[in-house]
């Protein structure tokens, strides 16, 4: 499978408070000296910049475990109050320095992700003179990303023919993996009771195909139901590869009322997890829910 994802850089003008916060696909108009600007509309939700440490979140790698290769490209935008008047050649690549960046928030630590892992099949650009756009690619390989390490790919530019200052708040995007010995790809059986309690035949009983367990952190993971559309989170303690403690919550869906949901059974080593809840719908009749997912 194989998926594209936009991503843009844009450089914008700075003012004298500091950088600038501008609003995805809009030019920022400003005086002062441009600076350098990542902008990275799916980490953002297609709706804002999505760089920097504020998007920390938005820069996970969730593609499938099973997907051969997966491409996001970049767009080099030229956001200021004029456009250049000669040509303006930039330079991507990854900056190790900034493997740590986000550790104050979330206490892991990242490794620079392994360059077999992924390829970017360019570094270079030129945006020329009165123009505001070129573009990069990257192109993933998530079948051969180890699940269970903590990678960092934290992309910036490099340098660029005009010296232009990089914004010290969206000047990197942090592209990352969370190791977590538990996600993947898991098939899920939805089944509904109509009823208070599971003593009768249940009213659905489906095979909704294929989930993915994302990770939270470490020693969490969400998954998000294709049934009652709630998102299940499953988390765990991790001794030494040694898992145990396995506990669940759910977030909750609009107009039903959950109760407290029991995680029956937790099987890492056949990858077998049964979650169970019961809710009342909108018109207040009770209904019980078991998901089962299955590792694929």
């Amino acid at each position: 499978m194989k998926k594209i994802f936009i991503v843009v850089i844009s450089i914008i003008a700075v003012c004298s408070t500091g950088c600038l916060k501008d609003q995805f696909g809009t030019d920022l108009y400003a005086t002062g000296n441009p600076i350098l600007e990542f902008e990275y509309p799916q980490g953002g939700g297609h709706n804002d910049i999505g760089s920097g440490l504020e998007y920390f979140a938005g820069g996970a790698l969730t593609y499938p475990a099973t997907d051969i290769s997966d491409t996001t490209f970049f767009i080099v935008n030229l956001a200021s109050t004029n456009t250049l008047g000669k040509d303006l050649s930039i330079t991507i690549g990854p900056d190790p320095k900034a493997l740590l960046d986000n550790y104050s928030n979330d206490s892991i630590t990242y490794v620079a992700m392994p360059d077999s892992d992924y390829a970017l099949l360019s570094t270079s650009a030129t945006i020329k003179a009165g123009q505001r756009q070129d573009t990069f690619y990257i192109v993933f390989y998530p079948s051969k990303i180890d699940p269970t390490q903590n990678f960092m790919l934290p992309i910036t530019v490099t340098s660029n023919s005009q010296n232009i200052p990089v914004s010290g708040n969206f000047g990197h995007i942090y592209i990352h993996t969370i190791g977590n010995p538990i996600v993947g790809n898991y098939d899920q059986e939805w089944i509904r009771y109509n009823a208070a309690d599971t003593t009768g035949t249940p009213a659905y009983d489906l095979d909704l195909g294929t989930v993915v367990f994302s990770p939270v952190s470490p020693t969490e993971i969400s998954v998000g139901s294709q049934g009652t559309g709630e998102t299940d989170l499953i988390s765990f303690t991790n001794t030494a590869g040694v898992l145990s403690n396995f506990q669940v919550a759910i977030t909750p869906v609009s107009g039903i009322t959950e109760g407290t949901p029991v995680l029956e059974v937790a099987d890492p080593v056949n990858g077998i997890y049964r979650v169970y809840f019961t809710y009342k719908n909108s018109a207040g009749s009770p209904r019980c829910i078991i998901n089962v997912y299955r590792k694929q």
